[in-house]
């Protein structure tokens, strides 16, 4: 897990509209996130929180999304924002747990194609567990993601 108290410190938010919502989770951990999602749940009560976009934490770190996160955090949209420059991410064991805890329908969201993503839009692998690899163009600016319409729209800054 991840121990770093500036990580455990950040301000992560869900942001709810029009029966719409995204949780961007900063760089919070699972020591933070999961016991403010069980809140939150026990106060609705429910069991898990459906958001329509989960802006991973830490940019998807192996230390920050934990099995337990994702069960609680089922989304179509998985959000993932780096260029892998400074830690290297997203982590390959990050990205598997969403994979393979995610529903046949999601996607995988990522703003920069790198030697650290590009696996992860390899068609045995997408059809092995049905989810979805999305990436900017080569000559866009990122992606789009319209939560209200629950994909992808490529070309768009987010």
């Amino acid at each position: 897990a991840d121990t770093a108290p500036a990580n455990s410190s950040s301000i992560a938010f869900l942001f709810e509209y029009d029966l719409h919502s995204c949780l961007f989770a900063a760089d919070a951990t699972p020591t933070t996130l999961v016991p403010s999602v069980c809140q939150l749940l026990a106060e609705r009560g429910e069991a898990a929180l459906r958001v329509d976009g989960f802006k991973l934490p830490h940019h998807g770190s192996r230390n920050n999304v934990s099995k337990e996160l994702l069960k609680l955090l089922p989304s179509d949209n998985y959000l993932f924002s780096t260029n892998g420059a400074h830690f290297r991410h997203p982590d390959r064991e990050a990205v598997a747990r969403v994979i393979v805890g995610a529903s046949e329908t999601a996607s995988l969201a990522f703003n920069y194609r790198t030697p650290l993503n590009v696996i992860w839009d390899h068609d045995a692998l997408k059809d092995q567990y049905g989810y979805r690899a999305t990436y900017p163009e080569p000559t866009s600016k990122g992606v789009r993601i319209d939560l209200a319409a629950n994909g992808p729209d490529e070309g768009a800054p987010w």
